[in-house]
């Protein structure tokens, strides 16, 4: 059961979503504070940000579709929309990886390590706001004993 924050029009904003956006936006800006402070590659943050965005939105469908199929109709509709449905938070690690990996491989990244060490700690933070959006949802109560 999600807890709806607004109603505009036909349009439902929910508090997890909420809450996650500003997770996002979190790990964003301390990604671009640690990055641009030690390394100040300006140009490789502004790639590497809309890049891992979009990778990782695909790869964090495509692994939930893969470990929930049941909960889609087909493959093809799990990757086209994403107004319904949800995503695995493994995909959007592997999505900055493999961005941060292809930006080295051409050279737009000089240090690989620095990058990605600058990223764990924007990730990291991005983390712990996005975790509680689990306080206006029914996710993670845990089981229930008898």
């Amino acid at each position: 059961m999600e807890k709806i924050a607004f109603i505009i029009g036909e349009t439902f904003v929910y508090w997890s979503s909420i809450l996650l956006t500003l997770a996002t936006i979190t790990a964003i800006c301390m990604f671009a504070f640690f990055y641009l402070k030690n390394s100040r590659n300006a140009i490789a943050w502004a790639i590497f940000v809309p890049a891992s965005i979009i990778v990782s939105l695909y790869i964090s469908r495509f692994l939930h579709w893969y470990c929930f199929a049941d909960s889609y109709s087909s493959m093809e509709s799990a990757m086209g929309d994403f107004s319904r449905g949800s995503f695995a938070l493994m995909g959007a690690f592997f999505g900055c990886l493999a961005v941060a990996c292809v930006l080295r491989i051409v050279r737009i990244v000089k240090d690989l390590p620095e990058m990605l060490d600058c990223l764990c700690l924007g990730g990291a933070a991005g983390i712990a706001v996005g975790r509680l959006a689990s306080l206006f949802n029914s996710t993670d109560r845990g089981m229930t004993i008898e």
